[in-house]
């Protein structure tokens, strides 16, 4: 086997990074940008405002614990309605590149997520594409969710399933008799 010689090498590896560079959407470096300060903002109000700038639909009092990260390419995919606390470190994502990868030429999968009112979504958690939340539900932290949760649902675990209803839940842990 012959070894080609070391200016050769770079020459392909940077015509590979070109043709990425070239790829990348006119508005992807700003939204990068406010992405990467939203996750980190300090307060909490700032942040729902500068997710809100990269597209994201966002409702009345949503809470952003830090580090939630809100899907880099479509965050316009991403709807959050009212009264939604969303913990540290959750991760929601509209998009999925694999088709891509085992058959080239298909196009990337990409679905929307919604998450409805008055829900709960515990530190760490991954919403994958496609995914509605049903009002008041709670997805309990580190849980996948890879289906759809009903509304009232508690959800949890990898993957997440529905574990009970709400009001079983505030009944069971919340009240005391």
């Amino acid at each position: 086997m012959q070894k080609q010689p070391e200016s050769k090498k770079r020459i392909q590896i940077f015509t590979h990074l070109r043709k990425d560079i070239l790829q990348i959407h006119p508005r992807m470096p700003i939204l990068t940008i406010l992405h990467i300060l939203a996750m980190n903002f300090p307060v909490h109000g700032i942040r729902s405002s500068l997710y809100r700038l990269r597209g994201t639909k966002i409702g009345k009092n949503v809470f952003f614990a830090p580090q939630v990260f809100l899907e880099e390419a479509y965050p316009s995919l991403i709807t959050i309605e009212d009264n939604t606390d969303i913990g540290p470190r959750v991760m929601i994502l509209t998009h999925d590149t694999i088709w891509h990868h085992l058959k080239p030429g298909k196009s990337i999968f990409t679905d929307p997520v919604i998450i409805e009112k008055n829900c709960y979504i515990g530190g760490g958690s991954i919403i994958l594409p496609g995914v509605v939340i049903g009002a008041g539900s709670i997805i309990g932290s580190g849980s996948v969710v890879t289906k759809s949760i009903p509304p009232g649902s508690v959800a949890m675990g990898v993957p997440a399933r529905v574990v009970c209803s709400t009001n079983d839940w505030l009944r069971k842990y919340l009240v005391s008799p």
